[in-house]
């Protein structure tokens, strides 16, 4: 009898170590696509930024769950209504979007230009020359310093279009004076037009992006990720030409 007793407490020690040893923490990632290099469903890595958040998390001890592919605004709103552990990247920070949403330390910052067509890149020296016109900046991206003033003041019209494409394909046609992104739309420009680099330039540097990784404030789990996120970071930094140029 012993022996059997002693039989079955083996069994479930082992089976509860087992258990426990296999019972990894893992994060979701709501994202939606179209940001090359950093988020891009069509690399094996899906995106140079999505690597380096696999990489800090997982230094945590937290694996990743599995990704779902969304539009931006969609994966943003679905922060808030999931009880499972799921992050979204990169946003940019803005009051309103805080009351709802947790945000990481820095994940990184970019310089924004705004972008013209060839023709026209002279003529738009600095942002007194985009008074009283369209300026094309894609769902889900945050317009930082002048640009965001100008827009408030409405000195300027912020035209928003599904994706960065768009927003050259309104570029391309005349139909804004000015596209507002960084290098990163460079792939974009190419997917509009095959003589890109002759087509569309930079008429000036505009202001710095400063982008984080959120978490709905709604979700239990959230506090706790952005916290190990956070650790993370302490002994990760995002550099650009160490994971995005290959």
């Amino acid at each position: 009898m012993k022996i059997a007793t002693t039989l079955v407490l083996l069994t479930l020690t082992s089976t509860l170590l087992y258990a426990k040893e296999n019972n990894k923490i893992s994060v979701d990632y709501a994202l939606g696509d179209y940001y090359y290099p950093y988020i891009d469903k069509g690399q094996t890595d899906n995106g140079c930024l999505t690597r380096f958040v696999t990489k800090v998390f997982k230094s945590q001890g937290i694996e990743l769950g599995e990704i779902r592919w969304l539009p931006w605004s969609v994966a943003l709103k679905s922060l808030n209504y999931t009880k499972s552990a799921v992050v979204s990247f990169p946003w940019s920070y803005t009051k309103e979007r805080a009351k709802d949403y947790l945000y990481s330390d820095i994940l990184y910052t970019k310089q924004a230009y705004i972008w013209a067509l060839t023709e026209q890149k002279d003529k738009l020296i600095d942002f007194t020359k985009l008074n009283g016109q369209k300026v094309c900046i894609p769902q889900g991206y945050g317009a930082y310093g002048q640009m965001k003033s100008m827009f408030e003041a409405n000195k300027a019209m912020r035209i928003t279009t599904p994706t960065m494409q768009d927003c050259f394909n309104q570029l391309k046609n005349k139909q804004v004076i000015a596209v507002y992104a960084g290098d990163d739309a460079m792939k974009n420009m190419k997917n509009v037009d095959k003589s890109a680099n002759m087509l569309f330039a930079k008429a000036f540097a505009a202001d710095m992006q400063t982008h984080y990784l959120i978490a709905g404030k709604s979700n239990f789990l959230s506090v706790k990720l952005i916290s190990a996120f956070n650790k993370g970071l302490e002994v990760n930094k995002f550099d650009f030409d160490k994971y995005c140029k290959q």
